[in-house]
């Protein structure tokens, strides 16, 4: 996996409620404790091995869940459907609606974060 494909997970991941802790030395009375890197799922299970969140830009089941938030609206949807359009465009050359069917996880990603005003 590339930087910018872990960069871009890990934004959409902290979008869908992922809170991300970095390790840090306390220091409690005369005791110094490291406490490890974790991860922190939306409904509060933590991880603490590396990259525990779904992997958006190479699965299209997790970027699908991830639309189902946008899809509600039929205003957001138009406007997520311009990002990938876009996005399909910039990659291909031309651009046409029946292309946002067959985009792939990372081009859904892309827009999925340019939706939410953001870059990886």
């Amino acid at each position: 996996m590339s930087t910018k494909d872990r960069l871009t997970d890990i934004a959409i991941a902290e979008l869908r409620g992922w809170k991300f802790h970095k390790s840090e030395d306390v220091q409690r009375g005369h005791v110094s404790i490291a406490l490890p890197e974790c991860s922190t799922d939306p409904q509060g299970n933590v991880y603490y091995e590396d990259d525990p969140w779904p992997k958006y830009t190479s699965d299209l089941n997790a970027m699908h869940e991830a639309e189902q938030e946008i899809y509600g609206d039929e205003c957001d949807a138009e406007r997520y459907e311009d990002h990938l359009l876009n996005v399909i465009s910039e990659q291909l050359g031309y651009g046409a609606a029946y292309l946002i069917v067959n985009a792939t996880a990372k081009q859904r990603a892309k827009a999925f974060l340019r939706y939410h005003g953001k870059e990886a």
